[in-house]
């Protein structure tokens, strides 16, 4: 793969060649066909990030699966990666994008390499790689649902049940389709008395 070159920079956009076709703008494995289109830039061979944006530590900025035929899938093909402004090298994989002994995605940077300061106070050591997040779940007291309160009784029911969501959409929908003919009549009759 090429190396991904810097076309432009202007406030808070970064305009580079695509990882994936090296900016040749075709499919560089020819899957589809020798003609076809890069999948990442559609054919334009230059893609185009919000600032500021890094190498993406995962596929090593070539924007290709490793060992594979098939974008990136954490900078999408492009190569780069947009972070934090404030990013520091991530604790749990130092900065790899990949767990140790796999090719997996970090879990606690998502394989870009970088995590924000804020986080990496909170988790100096890192997050052991599948250990679960300290995420507050909901107290339910209420007991779950039976299984035979969840079943169909009838045919009838399920006709019923299905077809009461799709009769509320459709009346919405030709609400809406109303409510748009009434506004362009009343555009075009202003246009006609403003002229």
């Amino acid at each position: 793969m090429a190396q991904i070159k810097v076309l432009t920079r202007t406030a808070g956009r970064l305009t580079t060649t695509c990882a994936f076709c090296g900016g040749t703008g075709k499919d560089p494995f020819e899957i589809m066909s020798k003609l076809s289109k890069c999948q990442v830039c559609g054919g334009r061979g230059k893609v185009s990030l919000t600032k500021p944006a890094i190498e993406c530590a995962f596929c090593g900025g070539t924007g290709v699966e490793r060992n594979k035929r098939i974008t990136c899938m954490v900078c999408r093909g492009k190569g780069m990666v947009t972070v934090p402004k404030d990013a520091v090298k991530c604790p749990s994989c130092d900065g790899k994008g990949h767990v140790h002994g796999y090719y997996l995605t970090c879990t606690d940077c998502g394989g870009t390499g970088v995590v924000s300061k804020e986080h990496a106070a909170l988790h100096p050591e890192g997050i052991e790689q599948g250990a679960p997040r300290d995420v507050p779940r909901p107290k339910t007291t209420a007991a779950a649902p039976s299984s035979t309160s969840m079943r169909w009784t009838s045919s009838a029911d399920r006709k019923t049940t299905v077809a009461a969501p799709k009769a509320a959409a459709r009346k919405k929908a030709n609400r809406n389709k109303k409510a748009n003919k009434n506004k362009r009549a009343k555009k075009k009759k202003k246009a006609k008395a403003n002229e």
